[in-house]
């Protein structure tokens, strides 16, 4: 549809303009005909209104005028000489102009033509001649202010009224000169990258693709200035149009508000003019506190520049950067503007940048937690395992030890849920059967809480299966039922542990996730203790947080559970009021897998007499790791110091069959020793051991040319299978000789030589 009507307003402009006419004078010239249309419809409809009201110099000026004007166009039309019917046009526009602001006109408003007469003539001749013909229309106004001719053809105007007029006209006529200069310049600007793409043309006519490429890079250009030309006019409207920031002006002494834009008007829900600033945007009974007006005007009431402060805006509830200063109004008294900036989700970047920040903090500190303390779980597992070897099972010192080796077994899966927390191990999910689960924790949970609290746990399923992590899940049971505990540890009281299945029809949001439909396992565990203030509720799951004293918790334990439930695709939500106890209410997606099931370990060690290489930079595991691999039967050379063991492998390659080192080691990790060691001799199976490493794990541990990973602490029973069947393997390869089977019976072989290099 606007095609056409584009096509016919070309066709009508082909009657006043040749074809070959720019663009631009094509607007000019349908501005012209326009205006002279619309001109000689007003003018005469002005005519017959004057003529009604019997003023009939009024109304003959006004059919004159439109005469003349109809005339103008005839001619533009005839000899397409736009140039002098623009000129015509402007004069006999001015002529009217001049007398209807002269005569005062209908009802007296005349002079609000003055104002458009700017726009019309800088558009349609030039910024120059059209600022110094618009400034000339002045000096009719001067005359008559000055004159002050008494006659009822002379309209009567105030000296306060003709200021603010000329004022305003001037201002009119700057904005007309200033915008048409730029576009005259950009104008320019075009005409001269025109002439040099002609002149390119003209120079490079003998080589074609050079040409055609040039041109290319021009007509490029040549869009560019068009579209910043067409870029710079928007930018310009909606800059007119509106600003995206509160802008306001208000007196400085009475705080009346002078001026409100149009955005500050939709945030504040109206236009506040003449009310009083602290009352409208800050709801105070009085100036506040905090304004900033003493802070913009110092000595001799002079302006100290632009002061700014960011805050809370108590009415809509934003964050705002707010820059105040100091001006003179336009009747000279000191008045505040400030431009407020809604800075609201810049905070809320900040917040989650600062939590990423102080959870990014929380991985590196475990990391380094889980190395040093599997470090040492694996001395005191490891030299457990060798004690309880040494003690019959009948004594009751065996089960003390038992109790300290399981102790160790837990401290190993709590650093391992910490790694999991901070994302610095990958955990695997498999299907389990929740109720046993749970019902092992409730089990633990008995003798862990204070007898003056009842625990209670009512299972209303049988058999469900979830993708889960049992260790997590059992740390879930434990924080948040100790957390009960200790809440209700003085007045005492019930914990209630609720298990359940729902299915969801449709996708609900809890906790802020959204859950698709399906079918759930619910679990809730409830007590009737003090309950939670509603201003931390937010807050219980942030790291760190905690309401606890000095000794008495971390703020990590909630975190912890938090954190377990996303990552098991589940969600938490708190309930809990002042006084009548709190409710975590958990839901795990129902899995269609057939449960898994821990099998019995194989209790049997293997053993075998062959030579081992052990590395570790920890004195007590050095000892510990000889130990173990002797009572396996195997004969050891174990060094403290990485440089060391490479000289003793290096004097010797043939002598080691298999090599267990650390990686965390100073001078040297693992992965370097592994690689200089395979350098002497490219077959020698290495089995790596670390607490924690970011380089190594289970995943990468072979495609890095190991032959096993041992995450610490390593129970002899695991280490003596890891190393048996890397044993195994390396013998069967080709390249690994012919070397006989070997007896593996326990203990040392006997009458077996140890070189002089091997600690014993």
């Amino acid at each position: 549809m606007a095609l056409p009507v584009i096509e016919r307003a070309n066709a009508f402009l082909d009657l006043f303009c040749d074809p070959a006419t720019s663009v631009e004078d094509r607007r000019r010239i349908a501005l012209l005909v326009g205006l002279s249309f619309v001109g000689i419809a007003f003018l005469t409809l002005f005519a017959i209104i004057a003529y009604v009201q019997g003023n009939m110099p009024l109304a003959l000026v006004d059919i004159t005028t439109a005469i003349i004007l109809a005339i103008n166009v005839l001619d533009a039309k005839r000899r397409h000489r736009f140039e002098v019917n623009i000129r015509v046009g402007s004069v006999f526009v001015a002529c009217l102009f001049i007398y209807l602001y002269v005569s005062g006109g209908i009802s007296r408003t005349a002079f609000v033509w003055y104002y458009t007469y700017p726009l019309i003539t800088c558009y349609l001749l030039g910024s120059y001649m059209g600022g110094i013909t618009s400034t000339l229309m002045l000096l009719p106004v001067l005359a008559l202010t000055v004159f002050q001719p008494v006659h009822p053809f002379f309209a009567q105007y105030s000296p306060n009224f003709v200021t603010r007029f000329i004022a305003a006209y001037l201002v009119v006529v700057l904005f007309s000169y200033m915008f048409e200069r730029s576009r005259e310049s950009n104008r320019e600007e075009l005409r001269a990258i025109n002439k040099t793409l002609e002149k390119l043309v003209a120079e490079r006519t003998s080589d074609l693709v050079v040409t055609n490429e040039k041109l290319g890079m021009e007509v490029e250009r040549r869009k560019q200035a068009h579209e910043a030309l067409q870029l710079s006019q928007e930018v310009l409207l909606t800059i007119l149009d509106s600003i995206d920031a509160t802008i306001y002006v208000s007196d400085m002494q009475t705080y009346e508000i002078l001026f409100m834009n149009k955005f500050m008007q939709e945030a504040f829900g109206g236009d506040w003019t003449g009310e009083k600033c602290w009352q409208v945007f800050r709801n105070e009974t009085g100036p506040c506190s905090n304004c900033s007006n003493p802070q913009l005007v110092g000595t001799r009431n002079r302006p100290t520049g632009v002061y700014s402060w960011e805050g809370e805006n108590p009415i809509t509830g934003r964050w705002y950067m707010n820059y105040d200063r100091a001006i003179k109004w336009t009747d000279g008294r000191m008045v505040r503007i400030e431009i407020a900036f809604d800075v609201t989700e810049y905070r809320h970047t900040e917040e989650r940048l600062r939590q990423a920040q102080k959870m990014e903090s929380i991985g590196t500190l475990a990391g380094g937690i889980a190395h040093d303390f599997n470090n040492l779980l694996s001395i005191i597992i490891g030299n457990m395992e060798l004690a309880l070897g040494d003690i019959p099972k009948e004594d009751k010192i065996h089960k003390n030890l038992e109790e300290i080796k399981t102790a160790g077994f837990r401290a190993k899966e709590i650093v391992a849920q910490l790694l999991s927390f901070s994302r610095k191990s990958n955990v695997e999910y498999k299907p389990h059967a929740l109720v046993p689960i749970i019902q092992d924790a409730v089990k633990f949970l008995r003798a862990a809480i204070p007898t003056s609290i009842s625990l209670h746990l009512n299972c209303r399923i049988k058999a469900v299966t979830v993708l889960a992590e049992p260790t997590q899940l059992h740390q879930v049971m434990m924080n948040l039922c100790t957390n009960a505990s200790q809440a209700m540890e003085y007045t005492g009281g019930k914990i209630t542990i609720e298990l359940d299945q729902v299915t969801l029809d449709e996708q609900v949001t809890m906790g802020g996730t959204p859950l698709p439909a399906g079918e759930y396992v619910q679990l809730r565990i409830s007590d009737n203790g003090p309950g939670i203030e509603d201003d931390i509720i937010p807050h219980i799951f942030d790291p760190y947080f905690t309401t606890k004293t000095i000794g008495k918790g971390s703020g990590m334990g909630l975190a912890v559970v938090h954190g377990i439930v996303k990552n098991h695709n589940g969600t938490i939500v708190v309930d809990s009021n002042r006084g009548e106890g709190t409710v975590f209410t958990i839901h795990f997606p129902v899995a269609a897998d057939e449960p898994v099931f821990a099998r019995e370990p194989v209790r049997e060690l293997l053993t075998g007499d062959e030579k081992i290489l052990y590395v570790d930079d920890e004195a007590l595991l050095v000892r510990m790791g000889r130990q173990q691999l002797q009572k396996l039967g195997y004969e050891v050379a174990a060094f403290q110091r990485p440089e060391e063991a490479l000289e003793a492998f290096a004097a010797q390659p043939d002598g080691f069959d298999l090599v267990i080192t650390d990686m965390t080691m100073p001078q040297m990790n693992g992965v370097a020793l592994g690689d200089k060691i395979r350098r002497i001799k490219a077959d020698t199976p290495i089995v790596i051991c670390s607490g924690h490493s970011d380089i190594i794990g289970p995943d990468n541990a072979v495609g890095m040319g190991f032959a096993a990973f041992l995450m610490k602490p390593v129970v002899l029973h695991d280490l003596a299978q890891a190393v048996r069947k890397v044993l195994d393997e390396s013998a069967r390869e080709p390249s690994a000789g012919s070397r006989p089977d070997k007896d593996r019976a326990a203990g040392p072989s006997p009458g077996s030589q140890i070189q002089s290099y091997w600690p014993v």
